[in-house]
């Protein structure tokens, strides 16, 4: 089954083994009648459609932080016209 050839390390080798091990197993499983290929029933994954609720919650948020922008400037814009004013009193 192996060439003389082959140098005595290659043969010790623990890969070597590992595949001569599966071979014999493989071989073993054929002349028992065990079958070596077995199948599960086949199952489909459906994941929800979940993009249009993020884009739905990124326009809300996206609003929300806007307003929030949109009134702190009002704010700020107001605090400067009010030290303004009392600077010119």
């Amino acid at each position: 089954m192996f060439n003389e050839e082959v140098s005595a390390q290659i043969l010790n080798s623990e890969i070597l083994a590992q595949c001569f091990f599966n071979a014999k197993s493989v071989i073993y499983k054929v002349e028992s009648g065990e079958n070596l290929i077995s199948f599960k029933p086949a199952v489909k994954t459906v994941q929800s459609p979940k993009i249009p609720l993020v884009l739905a919650l990124f326009v809300v948020i996206g609003g929300v932080v806007g307003l929030l922008f949109i009134f702190l400037l009002h704010i700020v814009a107001s605090y400067k016209n009010r030290q303004q004013v009392t600077a010119q009193i």
